[in-house]
This record gives C-alpha cells, sequence and structure tokens, in this order.
C-alpha cells in the first residue's frame, strides 16, 4: 500500500510539472521571438503581452501550487502545533 501511495504522489507531481511544462513551451514556440532569442523572466508576467496566456499559465501555476502548500485538514493541524483529536503529535 505505502509503494503504491509514493508512486502515485512521484506521477501527480511529475504529472503537474510536466503539463506546466508543455504550456509554457507551446507558449514560448508560439511567441512572435525566435526560441533562440527568448529570455527568462524571474519575477513577472508568465507571458508578457499575451494576457490570455498569462492568465493561463497563472492558474495552472496556482492549480498545481495550491494543494501542496494547504494539504490535507490534518497536516494543517500538526504543522500548526495543534494535533487533530485523537491523534497525539
Amino acid at each position: 500500500m505505502l509503494w503504491w501511495e509514493i508512486v502515485s504522489v512521484f506521477a501527480v507531481s511529475l504529472g503537474a510539472s510536466g503539463f506546466y511544462a508543455f504550456v509554457s513551451y507551446i507558449g514560448s514556440l508560439t511567441a512572435r521571438q525566435a526560441l533562440s532569442s527568448q529570455q527568462v523572466i524571474i519575477n513577472g508576467s508568465h507571458a508578457p503581452g499575451r494576457p490570455l496566456l498569462d492568465l493561463f499559465l497563472q492558474l495552472v501555476s496556482l492549480a498545481i501550487s495550491t494543494p501542496a502548500l494547504s494539504g490535507p485538514p490534518a497536516c494543517r493541524h500538526w504543522t500548526s502545533g495543534r494535533s487533530p483529536a485523537g491523534i497525539p503529535l
């Protein structure tokens, strides 16, 4: 059972990252500049001058990161220092 859980977590994580990378790559290929002359922006719009692609990339990024940050309800209690009812820390 533990093996299956580990494999499923890796599959979801890699699948989500792969999906984001694929959408970002399509955005790079369809940009007006040649791929070799494009630059990376560390903190900024995901697709400057292309508001719909920017919105889609940011929503995908949010959807990917939100479950990892919030976690299941029991994990939120453990990280806040409180123990869920009946589960000692």
